[in-house]
């Protein structure tokens, strides 16, 4: 796997914003990998990967987190729309995906 890319509408004004994130070396990976931030909708976000699985160990787990949250009311919300486009290193597609969501590890 060589890229994770994800576009997210800003609801406000349908701004799209596009990110990718590139791990190295995916195969030897086995603990959680976070991106670096971006912004978004005047918020941050970060990817977290987990190759081995979240509460599962034969899938990828992938999520899209806000950062600092702590600095956010209790009644803070966003509602954004977004995807996963997995590429392996030769830049194929091997998964499109949004929501949290699970991959089957033999399919990275």
């Amino acid at each position: 796997m060589g890229n994770q890319m994800q576009k997210i509408s800003d609801a406000r004004n349908q701004k799209q914003t596009s990110f990718t994130f590139e791990i190295d070396n995916f195969s030897e990976k086995k603990a959680e990998i976070s991106s670096p931030l971006f912004g978004c909708g005047g918020c941050e976000w970060y990817v977290t990967v987990h190759p081995m699985g979240d509460h599962c160990c034969d899938h990828l787990a992938v999520y899209m987190n806000v950062a600092r949250t702590k600095s956010f009311g209790t009644e803070w919300k966003r509602r954004v729309s977004y995807r996963f486009v997995l590429l392996n290193q030769s830049g194929k597609e091997l998964q499109t995906f949004g929501t949290p969501s699970n991959v089957p590890i033999y399919r990275v």
